[in-house]
């Protein structure tokens, strides 16, 4: 608000209090004064009194030697900053020229501080933030092109403002500034990406100092450097960044380089590798020769391995090349014919770089011109796995690179067919091969890729008569070709195909199980990915292979359903419907294997299958299907075919349709209404069945049916199904656990009074053992959630502090306890009071093994013997849990004050006993369910091993106390 006249009058004053030996507090106001008159919105300082201001700022000395001086040297750093910025919108050229050399030499004596001194690294780090923000904005382009034609003729010797500041720069790469290299790292970063080209010139010096920091071997330290090195050859340029910092040195080789150039380097230019990386192969080769000539080991190991690091990074280059055309395509062409020809070591890389090539050029085009490029992870991201920035990139340039291997295919595939017939034995350069054939076809033309396939087909059936091979090299080679043709099977016409179908056929039904096998493979590629043969041959073929599944080895079973599953999506409905017994069959079979994800993809087969018959579609929302009758119709013919196989097959398929039958059944319910019940009957029915397998199927089929049909549907079938799986549990020993969480499931629908009376007497026990668990978990549940409730209500404090713990909470809850004493005593479930054989009360004991008894569960009235003993002994178990009651109590009312009702709230011990009580007790819980469990399994594994030898009731091993 004030007058530019009163403004500089102003800030005069406050230069006083700054220079003179003001408390630092004073000081510390003061520039903030000063930072919010250049921050402000009134009247500007003039440019000759603010460079006045800020000359005498230079003079001010602050050394941050304690916390206060540290936060006046932070407010005086970033004053300055503001100060010059706003200078330099005013008169930038007198900023830049006079007091921007300052402010620099200014800022880096802050970086001349203790090691691990935070007083110090706050300034610090301030420092460097300001002179990163000035760099980026104070220097001139004048400036920098006086100091390029300074540096280019030789006269790097006179002053210049910018050389001056390299210069001062590259001093503080020394020893004494080493607690900020990664500041002062940082700052250099920001000069490479302010000069850009020129600081190939400007920046020499600098740059070699970076290099040296390798020699350190600090961890962090080594971050900066490599982020800081590739800074620099990203803005100077690879070629004269490898000038600078040459490969291949005795005294430093520089292998390390590599990392970068694989990491942070945008390496798209191919020119570079053609003209700076590749000819240095030939230099490290004759120096590789002359070390092993001289017997120098260790050099001819290092130069090796730069060799290698150099093929290498070729494919690297191959990666949105920016300036790919038919010269430089067809210069690496000639490269890649004379490797193939001459260095069989590097087929591998030449390879790699057709397959990166095409590759990610094709993703390109496929993601949104570029928007989302995956990363070696499979995330998606706007860079690929080198984090390459792809801005610069177009769809053309994508075409076009596609367009040069489409025109070069011709003589590139025939190439890697010689590599890859002689490459039998080498699998992975087999594998490499074939992939890189692969990706060839898929962008070369169609009739050139269906030339090349009659060539394979050819080796196929004649062999490979330019060699004399033994029988079982043959065999192999015949394995090889049947591996590329099912890779090159989608990119062919349907002409081709049909030969190719043709001369699989009998390979189909072969004796030789590889054969058999990759033939089947080969079939499987052809009709995931061949639409054409699917349209032309598709229902022909379906019928095929329907009528020789019989005969085929189970080795291919992976590949035949999968094969089955593109022809039964691509071919009509009714050629379906005609196979549905074989197509049903096959998925079956393989729901029954030991790998889960073979399993996985029959259900899914047989679901796609079902959804296919029935809707017409395999890919539709459930949820967008009406519920017509002619739909209903479709589905119940489905499940008759598949529910028709159950009398004729093995025990593994009727196991494996009843599961799918379970797995439609809840997924697919309302479609199979009408005929629900005759479905049901006749899974029970198999209850009876000898194997095993099939009863625990059927067993989960039931339970399907609990959970998915109403109370009503299920009541009239419990007379037969109750008393069929209680015959099945004296069949099958290992059926029990299932029973009885489908007995468990039962109870929760069905009262247990109207269960026993469908079950036999000798299993009553059974259900009502599964009762009682039931209700004693439905009531510790319930009473849990009472003892939280109660404890949250108990342990409250108070507005005083004090614990709102009255005599009747007190009461209460030992009311509850007494009772639930009680329950448990007459109920025989006490973990405190157990019952022997003899009629006897056991205090803290448990009953051994062998005397537990059938006469223990059932009566001869078939009541529940455990209520008629507790009754007996009731005298005797009351005293019992009256005295353990009263020693509770007085224990838990130790603490009071004789003759009161109440807790002596005063004691400042009663909120801690109260925790340490609750603590105990919940840890007693804890140790009493882990070693009841413990005797549980111990006499389940005992009773099953008497069980097998008939020495004992199914339900003689099962405790008195369900929960013991």
């Amino acid at each position: 608000m004030l007058p530019s006249n009163d403004v500089v009058h102003f800030s005069r004053i406050i230069l006083k209090l700054l220079m003179q030996n003001s408390p630092a507090e004073v000081k510390i106001v003061a520039l903030k004064v000063f930072e919010d008159m250049y921050r402000g919105d009134g009247n500007p300082i003039p440019s000759r009194q603010s460079f006045q201001i800020i000359q005498n700022l230079f003079k001010c000395k602050i050394i941050p030697s304690n916390p206060l001086q540290s936060t006046l040297a932070v407010s005086y750093c970033k004053l300055l900053k503001s100060s010059l910025l706003n200078l330099h919108n005013i008169d930038a050229d007198q900023c830049s020229q006079q007091l921007f050399p300052e402010f620099f030499l200014k800022m880096l004596g802050y970086l001349n501080t203790p090691h691990n001194n935070i007083r110090y690294d706050t300034v610090a780090n301030v420092a460097c933030k300001s002179i990163e923000d000035i760099v980026e904005k104070c220097i001139p382009q004048q400036t920098i092109v006086e100091a390029v034609q300074l540096k280019k003729s030789g006269s790097a010797d006179t002053p210049q403002i910018l050389l001056n500041l390299l210069s001062a720069l590259s001093a503080t790469l020394t020893v004494e500034f080493r607690p900020q290299f990664p500041r002062i790292l940082q700052l250099i970063q920001k000069f490479f990406a302010k000069l850009g080209r020129t600081s190939a010139i400007l920046m020499q010096d600098v740059l070699v100092k970076v290099d040296q920091l390798y020699a350190l071997n600090d961890q962090e330290l080594t971050f900066s450097v490599e982020k800081t090195l590739s800074t620099a050859a990203k803005y100077m340029g690879v070629d004269a960044f490898m000038q600078i910092l040459p490969l291949g040195k005795k005294a430093n080789p520089r292998l390390w380089m590599f990392r970068l150039f694989h990491s942070h380097i945008a390496n798209n230019s191919l020119k570079t590798y053609e003209t700076t990386f590749y000819p240095k192969i030939e230099k490290l080769q004759s120096k590789v020769d002359r070390a092993v000539n001289t017997d120098n080991h260790k050099e001819a190991t290092l130069m090796t391995q730069l060799i290698n690091e150099i093929w290498t990074l070729m494919p690297d280059f191959f990666v949105f090349p920016m300036d790919l055309n038919e010269q430089t395509f067809g210069s690496f062409l000639q490269l890649w014919m004379h490797i193939f020809g001459t260095l069989p070591k590097r087929q591998n890389i030449v390879c790699r770089c057709i397959m990166r090539l095409i590759q990610t050029n094709q993703e390109y085009l496929q993601t949104e011109g570029g928007a989302r490029i995956p990363d070696n992870t499979g995330n998606n991201s706007a860079t690929t796995n080198f984090k390459r920035a792809i801005a610069n990139y177009s769809p053309e340039m994508a075409h076009n690179a596609l367009s040069l291997v489409s025109t070069h295919a011709e003589t590139l595939l025939p190439a890697l067919f010689t590599i890859y017939s002689s490459a039998d034995k080498n699998t992975s350069l087999r594998t490499v091969v074939s992939d890189t054939i692969t990706l060839i076809a898929s962008v070369a033309p169609t009739n050139l890729v269906c030339t090349f396939f009659k060539r394979i087909l050819i080796k196929i059936l004649k062999g490979d008569d330019t060699q004399a091979m033994s029988e079982e090299d043959a065999k192999n080679h015949k394995l090889i070709m049947l591996d590329l043709a099912g890779a090159l099977a989608p990119y062919i016409d349907a002409s081709t195909a049909t030969s190719f179908f043709s001369i699989l056929k009998s390979m189909l039904v072969a004796f030789d199980r590889p054969i058999q096998k990759k033939s089947n493979k080969a079939l499987m590629h052809m009709c995931s990915k061949n639409k054409n043969f699917i349209a032309a041959h598709g229902s022909e073929t379906l019928d095929y292979l329907c009528t020789i599944l019989s005969s085929c080895d189970p080795a291919a079973k992976k590949y035949r359903l999968a094969t089955l599953k593109a022809l039964v999506q691509g071919v009509p409905s009714e050629s379906v419907v005609k196979n549905i017994s074989h197509l049903l069959g096959e998925g079956l079979i393989s729901s029954k294997e030991i790998s889960s994800q073979a399993r996985d993809n029959s259900v899914a087969f047989l679901e796609m299958l079902f959804r296919r018959v029935t809707f017409g579609d395999a890919t539709i929302a459930v949820e967008d299907i009406p519920v017509t009758e002619e739909l209903t119709v479709a589905a119940c013919n489905f499940m008759k075919a598949l529910v028709s196989g159950l009398g004729g097959m093995g025990h593994e398929m009727i196991s494996a349709t009843i599961d799918m039958i379970s797995h439609l059944l809840r997924k697919y319910l309302e479609f199979f209404e009408p005929i629900a019940e005759s479905i049901f009957n006749t899974v029970v029915l198999l209850l009876d069945f000898p194997n095993v397998g099939v009863v625990l199927s059927c067993i989960k089929f039931v339970k399907v049916c609990l959970s998915e049909f109403s109370s009503e549907f299920f009541e009239p079938h419990l007379a037969t199904l109750i008393p069929s799986i209680c015959k099945a549990i004296e069949r099958h020993s290992n059926t029990l656990s299932k029973a009885r969480f489908l007995f468990e499931k039962m109870l929760t629908v069905f009262d247990v009074e109207l269960i026993e009376n469908f079950t036999p007497e000798n299993h009553k026990r059974l259900i009502r053992n599964v009762a009682r668990e039931s209700r004693r978990t439905a009531r510790k549940k319930e009473q849990e959630k009472v003892e939280r409730a109660k404890t949250t209500k108990s342990h409250s404090i108070n507005v005083d502090g004090n614990l709102d713990l009255t005599a009747a909470a007190i009461k209460e809850e030992d009311s509850a306890m007494q009772d639930e004493d009680m329950e448990a005593i007459k109920s025989g479930k006490d973990e405190e009071v157990s019952i022997s054989t003899n009629g006897k009360v056991v205090i803290g004991g448990k009953r051994k093994r062998d005397e537990v008894k059938l006469d223990d569960y059932n009566d001869d009235n078939g009541d529940d013997s455990d209520n008629e003993i507790a009754d007996t002994k009731k005298p005797a178990a009351e005293s019992i849990a009256s005295t353990d009651f009263e020693s509770r109590k007085r224990i838990r009312l130790s603490r009071d004050t004789p003759g009161s009702d109440e807790l002596n709230l005063n004691d400042p011990h009663a909120k801690h006993y109260l925790e340490i009580k609750a603590k105990q007790k919940q840890r007693k819980d804890v140790f009493a369910n882990v070693s009841m469990g413990k005797e549980f399994k111990s006499k389940r594994k005992n009773a099953r091993g008497d069980m097998k030898r008939g020495k004992t009731d199914p339900y003689a091993y099962l405790p008195l106390d369900p929960m013991q």
